[in-house]
């Protein structure tokens, strides 16, 4: 096919070189682990990794140092994984400040980050005052997260990243970015050591400019993996055998699935220990048990393959516990609870109430935070203080069994040396820990190209890179090279760090912008529910908008901030888009859901001509997308007389068949321009072949040549890595002997290799074995300069093929399946036709036994109207039980606000009093000092005079400070006499309390009731759906010894087949109403069991609040 020249060609222009200043600021985990947070900014591009609060702090010191940036600079946050310390300020970051950048985190984390910040704010005991966000913030957040999945490449204003698995806890990432081709890679927590459910972390496949890498192991080494568990079961086993109990501190997630796997396993093969019960005292864990349920396909090859027999996230020796009251701390047993930090919850109770016993154990399972009490027992101090603060000893059993997810020393080292990167940075480890994991890297990095830094908070390390910025001239300008001092003219096209010079009517071909829009707008009659065209569509497409007409106040959706669809009137829906192929597609499928859900035809004809239609139109689709993507490429395409597409390129035509897709031109291949020597030096070089100087060039070897083409071959894909290695050119100079012809077939290779190429891209100069053997200049750089042009070409077209590529994929892969979905409704409609001519002799016993069903149906509708009613009864007092607490509990509440006030002024304003009479007593006696140090000399009398006026104003400023003092002391006992009125009336509310709580045993007796009415209904079903099964396969069995009697007999054959074309009009009939009775009991039923559903689940939300 002829192409045009001038999307083949590219030339390269300097813009400008010189030093570019790369930053890293630690606003948390610098030389400290906790409150992660990393500032990075490079040419103009800011990035902020992970966003964490410190665990040991609350408030306002527990966040990252913010106002150290303007948040409003930040382009991009990406967060590693879900845990404390690294994602809960992004909260307040998002809502309480001025970013307005973009967030991304893996699915699994996300899933997993609003259950765990709305559990840390009901849990957290701090003041409203301190209280960095509430629930409302954590759910505006979610709607600004952004996912990402693991190796998927996405580009913000220039920034490129992708994220590879840290194997830390589920979800957790590592993050590679690339800015202006400096790639920098965050590690995040990660582990490179595979456990019972997670895999361990990756190895980037290329070496990162700098690395900022977690130090929170330091230079320690862990156990093995069997070592730690059987540590940890035995300190277990024998606690438990000597009748005491086990407490394990640990956070709800991370680590405790790891340790709940290794317990219920223990558990199961020793039966002995079956009678000890274990606990895991966390609902915020019970309700993220779903979320790993869910991504069970993110785990090990392990846990996948036990998943296929069973869930192994559903324990059979443990239980939740879910408060201290619930628990019957009798003999031994085994609890896990939260926090790990043991700084308050269930956690803390069990272990004031345990730690005083040395028969018990506590198990502290990873690194603990410092300033925690879970670090401080780790030294076994002789007493502890409990929250009531009492001091207590500590008889207990502490041991230190890490199961700690973060890479020790030698997982670490071993990381770095496989990537080698030239800069590393220390962050998210204690200081100490830190400073000799410094030096120890340094042993292992002695050539001293390795930079290793160690940042604390808030201090910058600064790196400068220099990169070339280039602009490359594409299209019809590069088609002549331009002297010095030329002016090239034409639109500047910036895409991230790139940037290309192309002339103005070639903008659409080589870049994504367009410089006209066609609206199209399209009315389609429909009668039916506006409601119901967005129900379907919002199963069919991800983004689907509501909106409102303003014009005729009517409804209308946006698809894919695409396609407009509005309800014109009550007849008529209109769509709206601008005209591009993807819009033009997804409108294509708007109007056909349209027309399909106006139909209403049986089941098995929609289907068929819905795969039939659906077939036709995926091949106009093809059609419109190969159009599409001609007219990219080549602008100038029209549909010619013959049906085929004329193509005309810088005067050439070519015909493309659309049935055949044979191509007929009048020239048969492309000829491609020489490239200049310096032209085919920078080609080489941006493409990173081979790094080639002009001597090379200009006086070629035959080891040179051979090397240059076996790259050049690699880079297009034509030769792979098994077929290179050095060429036997004594061999190819044997060749010319014909004695000599089978001594060297890898030359031959290269050499057939390299031909078929060059006859590939039409080049018109033929090449020969001397060419290989004896290389010239002009010839070598005349076959070299082909090869480069067709790898521009190359580079260029893909882009833009690679949407429609993508497209026609897609459209192929529907057209497979609405292919086989035919082929299943052909099969589905055979084996229906069988199946009538079967049971066609016993029409009559069937419609008896289905006229007995319907009956049995009535009845159950009857039943069910009932229960309707009694529901309908139960909601309304619900409702009204619902406004009435409502009522109650804001008064208590508003009293007990108002009682607090009142206190808190009762009892300041004795402390303001006697501050007013101390700093009066100060000043009085300052005054007293004053007169006799003045009485000494007549000469200080001025000075006396000045002192006494001083301590006059004093005097008379605190004695209108004890005025105002005492005026508020009056106040508030007033105030006390309203507050024992208030007293009163809440003595009243009380009274009004306990006859709600009479109310509530009530509503929960009719529960029962209900309860035990479902569950009758449920045995009634079996019990009818039991009997119409044994009269089925009475029916059966009497069908076949009737089919037996017919085949001895052999005779009536033409009148049999006559009635089962008379009966099977009535036998579809028949079938289609029972089955569609059927369906419509049990549709019934299960809204009725739905209902009931909702009812329980609300009156369970009900009674916490209670």
């Amino acid at each position: 096919m002829a192409s045009s020249s001038a999307s083949l060609k590219r030339r390269e222009q300097p813009i400008s070189r010189d030093g570019d200043q790369l930053i890293v600021t630690p606003l948390g985990a610098g030389s400290e682990v906790g409150r992660s947070c990393v500032y990075m900014s490079f040419r103009g591009k800011n990035i902020l990794f992970d966003c964490g609060i410190h665990p040991a702090y609350s408030g306002m010191a527990a966040l990252p140092y913010f106002d150290e940036i303007d948040p409003s600079s930040i382009d991009v946050l990406l967060i590693t994984h879900f845990h404390i310390d690294h994602a809960a300020s992004l909260p307040y970051f998002l809502e309480k400040t001025t970013f307005n950048g973009r967030v991304f985190m893996t699915h699994a984390t996300k899933a997993i980050y609003k259950l765990l910040l709305t559990d840390y704010v009901k849990v957290s005991k701090v003041s409203v005052e301190d209280m960095l966000f509430d629930e409302q913030d954590i759910n505006k957040s979610m709607d600004k997260i952004e996912v990402i999945d693991f190796h998927q490449t996405v580009e913000v204003n220039g920034i490129k990243f992708w994220c590879y698995t840290a194997g830390h806890v589920l979800g957790a990432a590592m993050f590679m970015v690339d800015i202006a081709g400096v790639r920098i890679l965050y590690t995040g927590d990660y582990s490179r050591e595979e456990d019972r459910h997670l895999r361990a972390a990756e190895l980037p496949q290329f070496s990162p400019d700098i690395c900022i890498i977690e130090s929170t192991s330091g230079v320690q080494l862990h156990q093995s993996r069997h070592i730690r568990e059987k540590r940890f079961t035995d300190v277990i086993h024998s606690t438990v055998a000597q009748g005491g109990r086990v407490l394990i501190p640990a956070f709800a997630l991370g680590r405790a699935q790891e340790l709940l796997l290794i317990l219920d396993e223990y558990w199961a093969n020793h039966p002995d220990l079956h009678n000890i019960p274990i606990y895991y005292a966390s609902p915020l864990a019970k309700k993220c048990m779903a979320v790993y349920q869910t991504y069970i396909l993110s785990m090990n090859d392990r846990i996948r393959n036990q998943f296929a027999n069973s869930n192994p996230f559903v324990f059979k020796h443990i239980s939740p516990l879910n408060s201290i009251d619930d628990f019957n701390d009798v003999g031994p047993s085994v609890v896990m609870a939260t926090p790990g930090g043991l700084q308050s919850g269930l956690s803390r109770q069990l272990f004031d109430s345990w730690c005083s016993d040395k028969k018990n154990a506590c198990i502290i399972p990873g690194y603990m935070v410092e300033g925690t009490l879970a670090k401080t027992i780790i030294n076994e101090p002789k007493e502890v203080t409990l929250m009531n603060g009492l001091t207590a000893p500590l008889n207990m059993q502490v041991h230190y069994i890490s199961f700690s997810a973060h890479a020790d020393y030698a997982q670490t080292s071993t990381f770095l040396k496989e990537l080698m990167p030239p800069n590393i940075i220390l962050v998210h480890g204690e200081a100490n820990e830190m400073m000799r994991l410094k030096q120890k890297l340094f042993t292992e990095f002695p050539d001293g190209n390795t930079k290793i830094m160690t940042p604390k908070n808030c201090e910058s390390v600064e790196m400068y890179f220099n990169s070339e910025k280039l602009a490359k001239t594409i299209g019809r300008l590069a088609e002549k090279t331009p002297d010095v001092g030329d002016t090239v003219s034409g639109i500047l096209v910036k895409k991230g760090f790139t940037y290309q010079i192309m002339a103005p009517d070639e903008l659409h071909v080589f870049s994504q912008l367009s410089t006209a829009t066609v609206t199209q707008r399209i009315t389609i009659p429909f009668v039916g529910a506006f409601g119901v065209i967005k129900h379907r569509l919002e199963k069919i497409f991800e983004s689907v908008e509501s909106l409102t007409d303003e014009d005729i106040g009517l409804p209308a959706l946006k698809v894919h901030e695409r396609v407009t669809v509005k309800q014109e009137s009550e007849k008529h829906v209109s769509l709206q888009w601008s005209s591009d192929p993807i819009s033009d597609m997804v409108s294509d499928s708007i109007v056909a859901l349209i027309l399909n859900i106006s139909r209403e035809v049986p089941k098995i004809v929609v289907e068929e001509e819905d795969a039939v239609k659906s077939e036709e139109e995926n091949g106009k689709k093809v059609e419109k997308v190969i159009y599409a993507l001609l007219v990219s490429l080549f602008g100038d395409v029209k549909l010619g007389e013959n049906g085929k597409l004329v193509i005309r390129v810088d005067g050439n035509v070519a015909q493309l068949d659309k049935e055949s897709g044979e191509v007929e031109s009048e020239h048969s291949a492309y000829e491609y321009p020489r490239l200049s020597r310096s032209d085919i030096l920078t080609a080489l070089k941006d493409f990173q072949i081979a790094s080639v100087t002009e001597t090379d060039l200009k006086n070629p070897t035959s080891d040179f040549v051979s090397e240059l083409y076996t790259r050049i071959l690699i880079y297009l894909d034509v030769l792979n890595e098994e077929e290179t290695g050095q060429v036997d050119f004594g061999a190819l100079e044997q060749l010319e002997n014909p004695e000599h012809h089978a001594t060297s077939m890898q030359s031959m290779t290269l050499y057939c290799k390299v031909k078929d190429m060059l006859d590939m891209v039409g080049c018109p100069l033929a090449i020969n074995f001397k060419d290989l053997l004896r290389p010239e200049s002009s010839r070598t750089e005349f076959f070299i300069s082909a090869l480069l042009n067709f790898a521009l070409y190359k580079d260029s077209k893909m882009e833009l093929i690679r949407p429609m590529a993508e497209e026609l994929s897609i459209l192929d892969e529907q057209r497979k399946q609405e292919e086989a979905k035919v082929a299943q409704l052909n099969a589905e409609i055979g084996e229906f036709d069988e199946a009538v001519e079967r049971d066609l002799p016993f029409v009559q016993e069937l419609e008896a036994n289905i006229q007995e069903l319907n009956q049995k149906i009535l009845a159950l509708n009857n039943q069910q109207m009932s229960l309707r009613a009694t529901f309908q009864k139960m909601r309304d007092k619900s409702t009204q039980m619902d406004k009435e607490i409502s009522t109650a509990e804001f008064d208590l509440v508003q009293t007990v606000q108002e009682n607090a006030n009142l206190r808190a002024q009762i009892v300041q304003s004795p402390d303001k009093l006697q501050g007013a009479l101390e700093e009066k007593k100060l000043v009085l006696g300052e005054t007293k000092k004053a007169e006799q140090s003045a009485m000494g000399s007549f000469q200080e009398k001025a000075a006396i005079l000045e002192v006494y006026e001083k301590a006059f104003k004093k005097i008379s400023k605190s004695s209108s400070q004890l005025k105002l003092i005492n005026e508020q002391v009056t106040n508030a006992k007033a105030v006390e006499k309203e507050f024992k009125a208030l007293k009163a009336k809440l003595s009243e509310e009380g009274v009004a309390y306990i006859s709600l709580e009479a109310k509530v045993v009530e509503r929960e007796r009719i529960v029962e009731q209900l309860n035990e009415s479902l569950k009758q209904l449920e045995k009634e079903k079996a019990v009818m759906f039991d009997e119409w099964t044994k009269q089925l396969n009475g029916l059966k069995v009497e069908v076949e010894s009737r089919r037996r009697e017919l085949e001895a007999r052999q005779t009536n054959v033409e009148s049999v087949v006559a009635m089962v074309d008379d009966n099977n009009a009535k036998i579809n009939q028949v079938r289609q109403s029972g089955e569609a009775k059927v369906k419509q009991l049990a549709t019934k039923y299960e809204e009725i069991v739905k209902q009931f559903h909702e009812y329980t689940v609300s009156f369970d939300a009900f009674l916490p609040s209670l």
